[in-house]
């Protein structure tokens, strides 16, 4: 992994962190006219190994055709976090989270057995628990709150205007919540989506709730958002 100092930097909400660093690690070769390149950021509570499982052949990012780049994310234990970071940004300054990563029906089909688990409570405790217990905990305090307080629109240059800014992304964009996400819910993605001139909105018809974004052990979900990718990249 390569890691990047960027220096004092003064964060969107005041904060200025002393000496910001960003972890990241590239797969594959960035062709000459630079039109390949992926940026894979980690989401929240992962880290590289988490999600670098997607990349390779047959899989949703193929770096013999693309240059993939995984950022890790503030806060995730890699890049700058409270639990690397000197006093005062450490454990005292954050809040506690809830999560609802999967859906009401994920449960009630029982699809947790389709990736071995015995019960809900063995899914629970052998998947969901140590999942996170590998985690730094001010670490993942930290994300969450980054999590609820951002928003794009809350800077000088949009002054709170959420609309103009969705509508100041011109990248051609797919957005793409699971049919079931409780935590950014298709309907509310098809309404941002609108305001993106640019934006096409695809949604992934699945019951893994947030986690068919992240489809590891979910080969039907891996394979519409590869496709989706090559539709992307290929435009």
């Amino acid at each position: 992994m390569t890691t990047t100092d960027l220096g004092p930097t003064i964060l969107q909400r005041g904060l200025t962190i002393p000496a910001l660093q960003l972890v990241y690690q590239t797969y594959g070769t960035l062709s000459a006219d630079k039109l390949n390149a992926v940026l894979y950021p980690t989401s929240n509570g992962a880290q590289r190994t988490d999600i670098e499982w997607l990349i390779g052949p047959g899989r949703i990012l193929y770096p013999g055709k693309y240059f993939i780049i995984i950022a890790n994310k503030f806060g995730n234990g890699l890049s700058s976090s409270p639990s690397n970071l000197a006093a005062p940004h450490t454990h005292d300054r954050f809040s506690v989270f809830t999560r609802w990563a999967l859906s009401q029906a994920f449960y009630r089909e029982e699809l947790w057995r389709s990736i071995r688990f015995t019960s809900v409570e063995d899914f629970l405790i052998r998947n969901w628990d140590a999942n996170f217990l590998r985690r730094n905990p001010d670490d993942l305090l930290s994300m969450a709150e980054t999590w609820t307080q951002s928003d794009i629109s809350d800077n000088a240059i949009y002054q709170g205007d959420f609309k103009a800014a969705l509508g100041a992304i011109k990248a051609r964009s797919i957005i793409m919540p699971s049919t079931t996400d409780l935590y950014f819910t298709a309907e509310d993605s098809e309404i941002e989506t609108r305001q993106m001139p640019n934006g096409e909105f695809r949604p992934i018809k699945s019951i893994w709730g947030h986690r068919a974004g992240n489809p590891l052990g979910n080969p039907q979900d891996e394979a519409f958002i590869r496709t989706a990718v090559e539709d992307l990249m290929g435009r």
